[in-house]
């Protein structure tokens, strides 16, 4: 990845890969907490800008804020299962990959014998 320093001039940092499994909840949940904070600003807003009149009363507005509150926990909950989902998927992942790596120190263990036992046999 390079991050532009001035005019022409780049630097290249090496990032750690990650897995496309981990790269999609992890934009997902950028996007939701950026629409999260735009709900939010919203609300206050429309609380501040409002006047007091029959139609935006301090309990309307109130219900408004309520509601916004209550939607934005439910997006937060979900959220947090899809992060729990994404860590158990990744700490399998992980499972699996440290087995097929024993398996393949294994095979190569396995593979040098037959070597050795071959070229004593040519012999």
């Amino acid at each position: 990845m390079e991050c532009p320093v001035d005019a022409g001039d780049t630097i290249k940092t090496t990032l750690p890969s990650r897995s496309p499994l981990i790269k999609y909840p992890l934009r997902y949940i950028s996007a939701e907490n950026e629409r999260l904070r735009t709900l939010h600003d919203q609300a206050v807003d429309t609380l501040i800008n409002s006047e007091k009149d029959i139609d935006t009363s301090f309990d309307n507005r109130l219900i408004v804020l309520r509601d916004t509150l209550t939607e934005e926990r439910k997006l937060r909950r979900h959220v947090e299962l899809e992060i729990r989902s994404v860590k158990k998927m990744s700490s399998e992942n992980l499972k699996e990959l440290e087995s097929t790596s024993l398996q393949l120190q294994s095979l190569k263990l396995v593979k040098d014998n037959l070597e050795k036992q071959n070229e004593k046999l040519k012999r």
